[in-house]
């Protein structure tokens, strides 16, 4: 055997048979997943020298079990210690440099939020394209200062629903991209406050001024109390055919302040789109360039994840259930079930000696297929009461005469006691 594995989800295991080799060694492979534990069961006997015995084994481990013909189990379990939590390396990166749906006014790459060409961004994601730190020349009159870029949006439809977001402030939709302001103290270490950006031509609303967006009040950036426009962003779409818009932002209010914008991108747990892509990212003081985004492979701009870590003692929002133990700080519910689809691998190898001739490891097996992969449809069953029997014919895959058979059930999914 070599390189055997199964791709199991978390909580799920994996059970592999060697059937009665001689002097099985059993390997792990180095670079085996760590929350995958292997553990090894050894059959034996109380009148031999060899005892059934269990052993767990470790990434680049081996072991060997000597003796005569022996059944051996590999039982692969994913104890994945995070679980249902994401952690800060569970996420995928949502901000990344790319070509797709670059045309027309924008040039080169764009930065590009979505988790690929034709599939729709991830759910209940709360995350920036950030700048970095740099100070913005003081005012100077009739210089202006401003921020400007390209920008494409494919978002959750705006959903103007009578619903409202923070204190009052009425909704328009769902998901969406703000711009907002960090500005620090003159060392740059102290952060004094964060602004959301308005652009000059709006960030669009509903027909009665509607402009609140659910994500927003759902990131934890906010308060119940924030005002509105901490509420506002792009969302629904940019235009048929994925246009391109040019944004302009002025920075009149920063001059002469040491700060840091970004992107901010949020998504709630329904309706998603390709996502949001910006480009030509430039702030000028009078047409003189004060920041850029770089060509190619730009590294100027990097994503923050924005976490929901829940505390112990915190009580549910709605249901006031109490959190009884808190999680590390970055750590968050999977609330959208992303691990579902998640799975981990350990690969294992074996080796074992050539059986003497009529040797019990020499017998030929075979098994008869899984209980789970029989037909369901117009099959006869029976409901047994105590000291009834039922009777099922199997068809053996093999030719000659059987010497041992050996039915596995899972009991407690059978209903069988002990």
């Amino acid at each position: 055997v070599d390189g055997a594995k199964a791709d199991i989800h978390y909580g799920g295991a994996a059970v592999f048979r060697l059937a009665m080799p001689e002097g099985a060694t059993i390997s792990l492979a180095a670079d085996a997943d760590t929350k995958i534990r292997t553990k090894v069961l050894a059959s034996g006997s109380a009148s031999s020298d060899h005892k059934a015995e269990v052993r767990e084994l470790t990434p680049g481990q081996s072991m060997s079990f000597e003796g005569g013909a022996r059944d051996i189990y590999v039982v692969q379990v994913n104890v994945d210690p995070e679980g249902e939590f994401f952690g800060p390396h569970d996420r995928a990166q949502l901000w990344r440099r790319s070509s797709y749906r670059c045309a027309g006014p924008c040039e080169g790459k764009a930065w590009w939020a979505g988790s690929g060409p034709g599939k729709e961004y991830p759910e209940n994601q709360h995350s920036a394209l950030r700048s970095p730190i740099f100070t913005l020349p003081a005012a100077d009159a009739g210089v202006e200062l401003a921020l400007s870029f390209r920008a494409m949006w494919d978002l959750e439809a705006m959903t103007v629903d009578g619903s409202s977001v923070g204190t009052g402030c009425p909704s328009k939709g769902y998901d969406g991209v703000q711009v907002r302001m960090h500005v620090y103290g003159a060392d740059s270490d102290v952060q004094d406050s964060v602004e959301v950006l308005t652009p000059s031509s709006g960030y669009g609303a509903g027909a009665a001024a509607e402009s609140g967006l659910h994500a927003f009040g759902s990131s934890g950036l906010y308060t119940q109390s924030s005002p509105c426009s901490s509420f506002e962003g792009w969302t629904g779409s940019s235009g048929d055919d994925h246009a391109w818009t040019q944004q302009h932002f002025s920075l009149a209010a920063f001059a002469g302040k040491c700060v840091r914008f970004e992107f901010f991108f949020a998504s709630d747990g329904s309706d998603a789109g390709e996502g949001f892509w910006v480009n030509g990212i430039k702030v000028e003081a009078g047409g003189v360039t004060v920041f850029a985004e770089g060509d190619g492979e730009d590294t100027s701009m990097t994503e923050i994840a924005f976490v929901k870590t829940v505390s112990a003692g915190s009580v549910g929002k709605y249901d006031r259930v109490p959190v009884v133990a808190g999680v590390p700080e970055g750590y968050e519910s999977d609330k959208s079930l992303q691990k579902v689809a998640q799975t981990r691998s350990a690969a294992w190898s074996a080796t074992w000696a050539t059986p003497s001739r009529n040797s019990e490891a020499a017998k030929r097996r075979a098994h008869l297929g899984w209980s789970y992969s029989a037909p369901v449809m117009e099959v006869k069953t029976a409901l047994l009461h105590p000291g009834q029997e039922a009777c099922v014919t199997l068809q053996a895959p093999f030719k000659g005469s059987l010497d041992t058979a050996t039915l596995f059930l899972l009991v407690d999914k059978m209903g069988v006691s002990a």
